[in-house]
């Protein structure tokens, strides 16, 4: 009996012995394979960490050129317009210098004819406004007669050089197609209208 129970806590010992270096063996592979599996994880999440940077550089890279490209268009584009209207601008100031000088060609003779009769005109009014009294069918007396040139010709004060006042007359001569301006027309309205006034000033001066 005592050999029995002898023999088995041999075996006890011996299987316990097995048990504890199996369970050291296995705990080792299970460090391994943790281990495999760390390093092999950390390596993944490594080159997943570097395909993410550089997707993230390429796209910062890429949005750098898109700007830069975009405003180089931009810049080419305000110079491309500002060109083409510099260009349109310049043709049209030879066309309108092409078509003035046509104009002036085909008009000069006629500019020249124009200004010469109207010059001629001015002169003939001229000589008229100051020779009117003298004319034979001037129905005043000439002595009556006051030159003043603008705004109309003449003031008669008719009868006044025979000391029998009747009327005053403003005249204003004109020749041809010429017609009175505005402040002419008002100087006849106001005749009219009888809105002509005597004001006597009297000053001391010494």
């Amino acid at each position: 009996m005592e050999i029995i129970i002898g023999i088995l806590l041999v075996v006890v010992g011996i299987l316990g012995s097995q048990m504890y270096f199996l369970s050291i063996k296995i705990e080792q592979k299970a460090r391994e394979k943790y281990e495999n599996w760390k390093k092999n994880e950390y390596d993944y999440i490594k080159r997943e960490q570097k395909e993410l940077a550089n997707r993230e550089a390429k796209s910062l890279v890429s949005e750098e050129v898109n700007s830069k490209a975009r405003n180089q268009f931009e810049a080419w584009q305000r110079s491309e317009v500002e060109r083409i209207r510099m260009e349109q601008s310049d043709i049209a100031k030879q066309e309108a210098d092409i078509l003035f000088n046509q104009w002036k060609e085909s008009n000069t003779k006629q500019i020249r004819s124009d200004a010469i009769q109207k010059s001629k005109s001015v002169i003939a009014g001229k000589i008229t406004e100051h020779f009117v009294p003298f004319l034979p069918d001037f129905r005043f007396n000439p002595k009556d007669a006051r030159f003043m040139g603008t705004p109309v010709d003449l003031i008669v004060f008719d009868g006044l050089d025979d000391d029998a006042l009747r009327d005053i007359y403003f005249i204003e001569v004109k020749t041809g197609s010429s017609t009175l301006s505005k402040r002419q027309r008002q100087i006849r309205d106001a005749v009219q209208g009888q809105r002509v006034r005597w004001l006597e000033i009297k000053k001391d001066f010494l």
